[in-house]
């Protein structure tokens, strides 16, 4: 709750974009860094668009529009 959102602001952007974990900055496992990971998450990404795109038929226009601003 709280506890994680003020220990995670005090990290300060050193943290940023980082695998934090019980208030220490980690090595992200091999599988989340790795090519492994990459096409996991392409695979993921893709399930979730879809699955998306079924009630919202915009979806991939919004994420192209959210990224172009």
């Amino acid at each position: 709750g709280a506890r994680t959102l003020v220990s995670g602001l005090l990290l300060g952007g050193e943290a940023s974009g980082r695998f934090w974990q019980t208030d220490v900055i980690r090595e992200p496992a091999p599988l989340v860094s790795g090519e492994e990971g990459e096409q996991l998450r392409r695979r993921v990404w893709g399930e979730i668009l879809e699955a998306l795109g079924k009630d919202v038929p915009r979806v991939e226009e919004i994420l192209i529009e959210l990224e172009a601003s």
